[in-house]
Order: structure tokens, then C-alpha cells, then sequence
């Protein structure tokens, strides 16, 4: 993941940008809620706890940036409860 903005202490969002070098697939954007969620709890324990540490507090928006995709829905994917099971 690249470039991630800091989390907002009032709104506990973040919003990431994933720039990709080539064509952005829909299988990749499909495959990332399982991907994240993998990392999410790392990034809570290690960054975001010290705002707040309630997983479900929190939201993740990614913005996916590339030179051409074969997307046939949005290139944002957003995630409520970034550490729910």
C-alpha cells in the first residue's frame, strides 16, 4: 500500500491511494478486502491505537490509481471496522 494519510483523530477514516504501474484488474480489487484485513491489525497495534484502539471505530477508504484498468465497478474500496472478523 502507498502513501497512506495520516489518521484523523476526529473521524478515525483513512484514505489510501494504491497507484498501480500497468492495468488495474477486477480481480485485484476484489482480492484486497482479504489482503487488508490481513495487515490492518499490525497497522492498528504498531500506528493507531494511541487515537483509538476499538478496531470498529475505525474506516479505510483506498483509492486505486492506475494507467488503465478493466474495472467494471468503482476504484474505491471502502471498509467499516477495519479489524472486524
Amino acid at each position: 500500500m502507498e502513501a497512506l494519510r495520516p489518521p484523523s483523530a476526529l473521524t478515525k477514516h483513512v484514505h489510501a491511494y494504491e497507484a498501480h504501474g500497468g492495468r488495474l484488474s477486477q480481480a485485484y480489487v476484489d482480492s484486497q478486502p482479504a489482503t487488508l484485513r490481513q495487515v490492518l491489525p499490525a497497522r492498528l497495534r504498531d500506528e493507531w491505537s494511541g487515537i483509538d484502539p476499538d478496531p470498529s471505530n475505525w474506516s479505510l477508504t483506498v483509492t486505486f490509481v492506475a494507467h488503465s484498468a478493466s474495472v467494471t465497478g468503482s476504484q474505491t474500496l471502502t471498509i467499516e471496522g477495519v479489524c472486524d472478523p
